[in-house]
């Protein structure tokens, strides 16, 4: 059953948070806003659908010890990160703590529903039933194509001393 993302707009400026909502809202995007990290994290019940847009420049607690506190408690929300100044080291440390993207203000508004499409189809395709891998499964894709050669023969029941013999490799290696 799909569920409806939601985009999550986090601003302390009212001005700009209804206009994002607005915007999006007429992109036809289901919008919340939220004036502070607090008033967030009060409402937010761990959805697993949509994104959120975060500026940095927040009352109270910042932006990005918002995004540090969401990751820690394992929301894997795309975060689009908003900043009226320019600041290099912000922008990168919100990449770092896994932002979808930074954005200056004002965001136009073409840009503001493409990036969130594009965080929203990421967020879909991340939450999505094939996405969902066992983690015994998942380690299974760190494996070197000779390491793939000996599991198969290990699964198919063949003893070390034969893998070794026909892969050509010592029986301690196998």
């Amino acid at each position: 059953m799909p569920r409806t993302p939601i985009v999550h707009v986090i601003d302390a400026d009212p001005v700009v948070r209804a206009a994002m909502e607005t915007v999006l809202t007429a992109a036809q995007y289901n919008t919340r806003g939220y004036a502070s990290a607090e008033e967030f994290q009060g409402e937010y019940k761990g959805q697993k659908f949509g994104c959120i847009i975060l500026d940095m420049q927040l009352t109270g607690r910042s932006g990005l010890d918002l995004l540090v506190e969401l990751r820690r408690q394992g929301c894997t929300l795309p975060a689009l990160i908003t900043s009226a100044k320019s600041d290099v080291a912000i922008a990168v440390m919100s990449m770092k703590l896994g932002a979808f993207d930074f954005l200056e203000k004002p965001v136009p508004p073409l840009v503001l529903i493409s990036k969130v499409e594009e965080a929203i189809a990421q967020n879909h395709q991340l939450n999505s039933p094939k996405a969902q891998v066992p983690p015994e499964i998942a380690g299974l894709k760190q494996l070197t194509r000779r390491e793939i050669e000996v599991l198969r023969r290990l699964v198919a029941g063949k003893p070390s001393k034969l893998i070794a013999s026909e892969l050509g490799v010592a029986d301690k290696t196998v």
